[in-house]
């Protein structure tokens, strides 16, 4: 039994995706039962709600990284041509203030 047939066309799920949707699915209802059906699920709720209200800002900030860096990609895919890899240097932060020194 390592793949059953899903009914669409014919295609088979593997044991890997069926475990991962088992595993999902305990994971959602162990964090139910944590949040609404334990004792202290009241308490449960606050420290929930104080770990989202700490995590914001720092996902707002990783979000407004990650957007620089795609916008610094874009651009350098868009000064190469599109038959070259690309070679991405990582420049230290000591020698980039060097160089705005000089300028």
């Amino acid at each position: 039994m390592a793949n059953a047939q899903n009914g669409k066309g014919g295609k088979s799920i593997g044991m890997g995706t069926a475990a991962a949707g088992i595993g999902a699915a305990l994971a959602a209802a162990a964090g139910a039962y944590w949040l609404y059906g334990a004792k202290d699920a009241a308490k449960h709720r606050k420290l929930a709600k104080s770990w989202m209200l700490k995590a914001s800002p720092e996902v707002a900030r990783l979000t407004r990284d990650l957007r620089g860096a795609w916008a610094h990609m874009s651009t350098q895919m868009k000064s190469t041509s599109h038959g070259r890899k690309l070679s991405v240097q990582k420049a230290s932060p000591k020698k980039s203030a060097k160089k705005s020194a000089k300028k």
